[in-house]
């Protein structure tokens, strides 16, 4: 099982968005997604690639460097 995988459905010609909507998604064994909707199908999907964060967020303020995540002033 992928975890954290990020998969877009796309809209079809009778539906323009599935907010909200149940779905069931499959992982196949030759790697590809595919998401089924119970009155629409298959509904066509891109995965969205996962990117890790760059790290904490800083900012400089005179003259120290402050975490904007944690809200901690560095020397």
């Amino acid at each position: 099982m992928t975890k954290g995988q990020i998969i877009e459905l796309l809209p079809i010609k009778t539906q323009r968005h599935f907010v909200k909507a149940l779905v069931t998604v499959n992982h196949w064994t030759d790697d590809s997604w595919h998401v089924l909707h119970e009155t629409y199908g298959e509904i066509p999907c891109e995965l969205i690639p996962v990117v890790s964060p760059a790290g904490p967020l800083h900012r400089l303020r005179a003259g120290r460097r402050e975490s904007m995540s944690l809200g901690v002033a560095e020397s």
